[in-house]
């Protein structure tokens, strides 16, 4: 597993705060930093859902595609592929890092256990989010 994936670090806001996980690393990792923090409840569950089963996944900024799920005229490329909607910027994941990656970002996020201030147990899916980060972490490598 390639190392740089490690450099990003994940934190709690403030429960009050709208966002969700803050996300810090190096410049060269922003797009993971841009998914991360453009992040709203909703499409959390969407992005969750998506990495746990491993397809692609959206935001008006950031995209991100497997590499079996290619069109044609696609140039082919091994892994998770992050792009940008208005700058050149691609960044390519193996799977593995993905994996890591997100399973820590979940980690993060449900240690923090509330869910727009209020205590996780009045969020009715937060229990699919144990379970998708679990689906997840089975398919990472021993940390």
């Amino acid at each position: 597993m390639n190392i740089r994936t490690r450099e990003i670090q994940f934190s709690r806001y403030h429960p009050q705060n709208p966002k969700i996980v803050r996300a810090d690393g190096p410049d060269g990792l922003w797009l993971v930093r841009d998914l991360i923090d453009g992040l709203t409840w909703n499409s959390l569950r969407t992005l969750v859902s998506c990495v746990s089963r491993q397809v692609g996944f959206g935001t008006d900024l950031v995209s991100l595609t497997y590499d079996d799920d290619l069109d044609d005229d696609e140039t082919p490329f091994e892994g998770v592929r992050f792009e940008h909607a208005f700058e050149d910027d691609v960044l390519i994941l193996s799977r593995a890092e993905m994996d890591d990656l997100f399973a820590r970002f979940l980690e993060t996020l449900l240690a923090g256990g509330r869910y727009k201030g209020v205590p996780e147990s009045v969020a009715d899916w937060w229990p699919e989010l144990r379970a998708r980060r679990d689906t997840i972490r089975a398919r990472t490598p021993c940390r």
